[in-house]
């Protein structure tokens, strides 16, 4: 599994915790804001921090955790934001498998109106074929989905 996984053309990466590597890949990239979704679990190290704009959240991995009933609207005000300015981010928790994904696939359903499936093949296209393991994560998407981006949608017209 790649190390950083892009979601959005030039805008939205996910991943694990960053490490060296990862971190050069980051400066490559230009990347300038990495979203830290574990941020009680892992402290970012400063030469990290002082080398982006670095912001955190405390999001659990826990499968009675509501993270997106918790963490989405900010996660999703952040990386609007982010994008907006033409800039580019970096979404990362421990293993970049479960609280990167769920947000990150949230933020996808809404932003180009995909359903639960269609976002989770964003991922898979690009190379990130373990995601999602914790099933309280996957219900909570699903529900997501049906209460917010679905009838905004039919709304639209887009269904």
């Amino acid at each position: 599994m790649p190390s950083i996984t892009m979601l959005i053309d030039n805008a939205l990466y996910v991943g694990g915790f960053p490490d060296s590597q990862t971190v050069s890949q980051l400066h490559a990239l230009g990347i300038r804001h990495i979203v830290n979704c574990c941020a009680q679990d892992i402290r970012t190290v400063p030469e990290v921090a002082s080398s982006f704009h670095l912001h955190n959240l405390e999001s659990f991995d826990t499968e009675e955790y509501l993270i997106l009933h918790r963490d989405y609207d900010v996660f999703a005000g952040l990386v609007s934001t982010i994008l907006e300015k033409g800039e580019k981010v970096f979404v990362h928790c421990v293993a970049g498998v479960n609280r990167s994904v769920v947000l990150c696939a949230a933020y996808l359903m809404e932003r180009l109106s995909l359903n639960p499936v269609e976002a989770i093949r964003v991922f898979r296209t690009n190379g990130r074929t373990r995601i999602l393991d914790n099933k309280g994560f996957r219900h909570q998407l699903v529900d997501h989905y049906l209460q917010s981006v679905e009838p905004h949608s039919a709304r639209l017209g887009l269904l």
